[in-house]
């Protein structure tokens, strides 16, 4: 499939910096927040208008958002924090 360039993010979470940048240092790809709130709903709610045959409306295919959050972290000290992840997410299940 290749490496993944973007990656949008909604919900709580994406008010989080902090959460935003580590999750981007860990996964190597661009977070980019929405000016959504909620991408779900508003993705059934197009999907709907699709399903109807509304396929006018100009800001149906938009995609706005913050501006997002790139890689910043070292190589070495990334892999040190993914393994920790890894670990944490591990003891949770």
């Amino acid at each position: 499939c290749g490496p993944i360039p973007l990656i949008y993010a909604d919900g709580g979470a994406k008010h989080d910096s902090f959460l935003m940048q580590f999750t981007a240092d860990m996964l190597g790809c661009e977070l980019a927040p929405s000016e959504v709130e909620e991408l779900s709903a508003l993705g059934a709610g197009c999907a709907a208008m699709l399903a109807l045959g509304w396929t006018d409306e100009p800001g149906l295919a938009a995609r706005r958002h913050l501006p997002g959050f790139r890689p910043a972290m070292e190589p070495a000290r990334r892999e040190r924090c993914y393994e920790g992840w890894k670990r944490a997410v591990k003891t949770l299940l």
